[in-house]
């Protein structure tokens, strides 16, 4: 019989600004160890010093303590006041610095909240799991002069039957912006009864279940929130929002109907979602995330007010439909919110960050005034009739200042559908053009164009400037949509009406179709982005209408691109995909995803769809090509969800749905309607649906309008209801989607994860055991010259060891240290060809942290003595005087956070920095900084680690 895991609730703990002074010292420095259980071995004590034999286990950072004791846990919460001294002099008091308080005494006030499992089991079985590396030693008053050592922390706490049939499992998880919190589950038997489990709390504190379904515990000086609790079923029943039941200050939960051979799985969670709008109708058009993980939102709004936050650019709607600019932090906190347009329409269909975390909204406009900037490429509007409207480019600081804007257009309607920033800081935009003029100010490739709408392709400067454009397209009507950089190729997607004129070059390539199929078909191109020269441009359809939407690429140059389809028996999606095909229906018509390389060979594709319409609107995908994701608008009420998703139902056929393929498109590994009783998009032209954003974390942003008055606000929602019943407002949602694995299954040889080496000789993965009894099976070439390998597995969210094979499948090392200890093998003096590695749990463990797997290959051999030191990061020179290198073992593509710290960790001067693909290093001017020893603490995607620095002067 299979076991039936019942998670009932989250922990989420909010944490407000306090400190707390400890009184052990330690072997670690880091304080690595902090971010777990700690063991109790005799080394706490109460305000009297009696000793505390009844806490099992603490959690704690410098403002919260999470208790877990026999019979129960706590809430502790400390908050510190320095007593200043008062200057005899003025009668004023002394300012106290951060670098001399210890010269002050203080005072703590604290306040405790105590949960009783009420009529628990006694003497439950307490179990430990995961133990950390690292250890405290402590000694105090209380330890004598032997002092108390080895005290460990431990990743999962879990009471055995603590009700009959029931454990309670303590643990935790990163949240989006990497800070780590502690949660809580219950997990219920095939014989346990959740009617069984009750919580006392008790202690000086206001208690409410909010209009959310979240229990919040308020000290005064502190609060915690348990979010509502969720439970989900194996058997593809749609999960259920549980609920809080509060009969005093106990609470209990809402019982189930359950059948007796279930297991659940959470995989995603909603962590926040909020609304935010006025009087009138609001749409979110597309969402960005910038380099600090804050989403950022553009799109259309009507409200007159309600908008624009305090002080923003333009805190009133100018007329008609205007442009909003909104920008959230990673917490669901709303940081600004501002208008921008004339006095007649405007639309932000775009928006994107660039490496100066720059904001860039694209659209059109309808107004004669309030778009441009002086000295900007455009200042006057350009059309001439009254239906006609102008392209929008418009530059954001990262404050919602407007730095610059632009009309493009003359006669006729021209408008930008989608914009793309580089690395370098030149952005690409990609439209439709009516215009004969106001489109070209720059060498063009194809500079004629044509009245009844031509695609266009543009890029400019970090200052407006355009560098090249073209119209492209044959004699009907042409627009671009999706548009992208990789290498040295800007790449582009959209829709055609014309049967001829649309297709360049013959690249050879399987995909390559130069012949018109139906009643509007994709394009897919490919230019020179330094000239605007194209190399290739091909038609991708077939006997229905095609719709192309968005586009990406990953690290090695290869395609991907959305849209929808009525040509589901024309067999465009390859074999093996997840859907072979559907029958198409003026009332079903599905999405489709496809992979193609740079030179036009379609590597995979595949349908995906329910029973209605499907609308894709937006692609994101994996550096490594994986994972793959889509969002939009579906009619579906079936056969578009998997079992696990949030929302298995569609309420309203017309709701917001996001994806996620695995690298080949067989699998479709999630998939979740989210919406409520009422609508989720609307039918307005020129509108084409909810988007979506993935950060750097794997987090999932999903944003649009919505008039449902419920199931859209959650957790931190900044608002938690409609402004105006019945309208229209936007929303924005995010989802915890910690560690995904898009190579899933690669659980045999055969299915081995393909991993390669690009630009270097080192290879990153980051991957999930995701189940019991999984294991994650690699493979990759050792190329020429390259005789030396070095693998290791760091960054453990439990025990895992690492086994390397030789292409025969034959075992050639292994490393199966026990605990959190990094995993390391070393080959040296070996021959290139193919080697595999194997990951894997000795104990069966499973969970959603990512582990961290390097491959370095070398024509030096390893020294075998280095296999203990798996840091991330170096520093050449060190000692340094005026300049050093930070350099790291592995390829990074992202935002990344660097913060030069004294040795207490306090940051002195904070830096962010945008790296393009392949980057393995960062500069750092240290000219100004004193002689001394600092750390460098670095943080992003996939890295969380720091390095000591010296400077000599």
């Amino acid at each position: 019989m299979k076991i039936n895991y019942h998670l009932l609730t989250l922990l989420a703990i909010v944490f407000c600004s306090m400190a707390l002074a400890g009184n052990a010292s330690t072997d670690d420095p880091t304080d690595n160890a902090r971010f777990g259980y700690i063991q109790n071995k005799g080394q706490i004590h109460d305000q009297n010093g009696i000793a505390r034999s009844d806490i099992r286990f603490m959690y704690y950072d410098d403002q919260f303590k999470l208790i877990l004791r026999n019979t129960g846990f706590s809430y502790e919460f400390v908050k510190t006041d320095y007593l200043q001294s008062i200057n005899t002099e003025s009668g004023t008091p002394i300012e106290i610095k951060d670098e001399n308080k210890t010269e002050y005494t203080w005072q703590y006030t604290v306040n405790r909240v105590d949960i009783e499992l009420v009529n628990a089991n006694k003497n439950v079985e307490v179990i430990s799991e995961g133990q950390s590396p690292f250890y405290r030693n402590y000694f105090n008053e209380h330890t004598g002069p032997g002092g108390i050592k080895d005290i460990h922390s431990f990743f999962r706490v879990t009471y055995k039957n603590v009700y009959n049939g029931i454990d309670l499992v303590f643990s935790s998880e990163k949240n989006a912006d990497g800070k780590i919190f502690p949660k809580y589950e219950f997990i219920v038997y095939p014989n346990g009864k959740i009617a069984d489990i009750a919580l006392n709390y008790n202690g000086d504190f206001d208690f409410s279940i909010r209009n959310n379904g979240d229990l919040k515990v308020n000290t005064g000086i502190g609060y915690a929130v348990e979010t509502q609790p969720v439970i989900l079923f194996s058997d593809a029943r749609a999960p259920e929002k549980g609920k809080f039941i509060r009969h005093g200050n106990t609470i209990s939960f809402g019982n189930v109907k359950r059948n007796s051979s279930e297991t659940i799985t959470i995989d995603p969670t909603v962590e926040w979602g909020t609304y935010w709008g006025g009087e009138q109708k609001d749409l979110t058009d597309e969402i960005a995330v910038d380099l600090n993980n804050n989403a950022v939102v553009t799109g259309r709004t009507r409200s007159s007010a309600s908008v624009a936050t305090a002080g923003s650019y333009q805190s009133t709607n100018a007329g008609g439909l205007d442009i909003p600019l909104l920008k959230w932090d990673p917490s669901g906190n709303l940081l600004f919110g501002t208008y921008y347009g004339g006095d007649k329409n405007e639309i932000g269909f775009c928006i994107t960050v660039d490496p100066f975390n720059q904001i860039w909204i694209g659209g059109h406009t309808f107004s004669t005034s309030g778009i441009a900037t002086p000295g900007a490429l455009q200042t006057v509007f350009g059309g001439g009739n009254s239906d006609d409207f102008d392209g929008v480019l418009a530059k954001w600081s990262n404050d919602g200042s407007l730095l610059y804007g632009t009309y493009l257009g003359g006669v006729g309607q021209d408008e930008f559908q989608n914009i793309w920033a580089d690395t370098d800081g030149s952005i690409y935009a990609s439209g439709l053009a009516e215009a004969l003029t106001g489109i070209i100010y720059s060498p063009c490739y194809d500079c004629t164009g044509d009245t009844v709408g031509d695609n266009i392709l543009m890029r400019f400067d970090n200052a407006g400037h355009q560098i090249w454009a073209t119209y492209s397209g044959g004699a009907k009507r042409d627009r671009g949509h999706g548009v992208t950089v990789s290498g040295n190729n800007v790449y582009q997607c959209g829709t055609v009406e014309s049967p001829t004129g649309v297709t360049i070059g013959n690249p050879g390539g399987n995909a390559f179709q130069p012949v018109y199929q139906g009643a509007g078909d994709m394009f897919i191109g490919r230019w020179n982005k330094n000239t605007g020269v194209p190399i290739w441009v091909t038609y991708f359809g077939g006997s229905g209408g095609e719709r192309g939407r968005d586009i990406r690429c990953d690290r090695y140059g290869d395609i991907y691109f959305v849209g929808q389809t009525e040509s589901g028996a024309d067999g465009l999606a390859t074999p093996g995909a997840w859907k072979q095909g559907f029958t198409y229906s003026p009332l079903d018509r599905d999405g489709i995803v496809v992979k193609f390389d740079s030179n036009c060979n379609k590597i995979f594709a595949t349908y995906f769809g329910g029973n209605k319409i499907e609308m894709p609107r937006t692609l994101r995908v994996g550096p490594e090509g994986a994972p793959i994701y889509v969002g939009g608008y579906t009619k579906s009420d079936s056969g578009l969800v998997t079992s696990d998703a949030f929302d298995i139902k569609n309420k309203k056929n017309n709701d917001a749905f996001w994806l996620r393929f695995n690298w080949d498109m067989s699998d479709l590994q999630y998939c979740t309607y989210f919406g409520g009783k009422k609508s989720e998009s609307v039918t307005e032209p020129g509108w084409y649906g909810p988007s979506i954003e993935v950060d750097a974390s794997s987090n999932v942003y999903v944003s649009s309008g919505t008039n449902s008055p419920d199931e859209i606000a959650f957790g931190n929602s900044y608002r938690d209801s409609l402004f105006q019943p019945g309208q229209f407002d936007f929303f924005i949602t995010k989802f915890r989607d910690p560690c995904p694995d898009g190579f899933e299954p690669n659980d045999e040889f055969i299915m081995s994860t393909v991993l390669k080496f690009r630009n270097s000789h080192k290879i990153t993965r980051y991957a999930p055991v995701q189940e019991k009894g999984d294991k994650d099976y690699f493979t990759f070439n050792l190329p020429d010259g390259l005789d030396n390998i070095k693998i290791t597995l760091s960054n453990l969210p439990f025990d895992l060891n690492l086994f390397v094979y030789d292409s025969l499948q034959n075992l050639l090392g292994k490393s199966v240290s026990s605990g959190l200890t990094a995993e390391a093998v070393t080959l040296n003096n070996t021959y290139s060809g193919r080697y595999y590695v194997l990951v894997k749990s000795p104990t069966l463990e499973f969970g959603n942290i990512c582990y961290k797997l390097n491959v370095s290959a070398n024509d030096e051999p390893f020294r075998l003595s280095e296999e203990s030191a798996l840091g991330t990061l170096s520093l050449f020179p060190n000692p340094a005087g005026q300049s050093t290198l930070l350099q790291f073992d592995c390829e990074l593509s992202g935002s990344y956070q660097v913060d030069i710290c004294d040795l207490q960790g306090k940051v002195i001067i904070p830096m962010q920095y945008y790296l393009p693909d392949g980057r393995q290093s960062i500069a750092l001017n240290v000219e100004k900084f004193s002689a001394g020893t600092y750390l460098v603490k670095v943080s992003g995607f996939g890295i969380n680690d720091f390095v000591k620095l010296v400077i000599q002067k």
